[in-house]
């Protein structure tokens, strides 16, 4: 996902979190903003979400009763 992420000019410093909805095995149901630090622009969470969708297939869990149906994942640029 990291190599998806393409931030856009001047995010510097910014923070996001964002929640994925799967479904079993490895796909996405939904991508959510939860939480952002203050400062941060629709272009910084719009280049969150589709770094998120466009990681799609995750990797396939071992077993079903491993699967996770939320992961949160932290965006944050130093």
């Amino acid at each position: 996902m990291k190599r998806k992420f393409i931030p856009p000019e001047d995010s510097e410093g910014m923070q996001c979190s964002v929640l994925a909805e799967l479904i079993y095995p490895n796909e996405i149901a939904d991508v959510s903003i939860v939480d952002c630090s203050e400062g941060s622009t629709v272009e910084f969470e719009h280049a969150i979400e589709k770094a998120v969708w466009s990681a799609v297939p995750f990797p396939l869990p071992p077993h079903k009763s491993v699967f996770e149906r939320q992961i949160r994942f932290d965006f944050t640029l130093q």
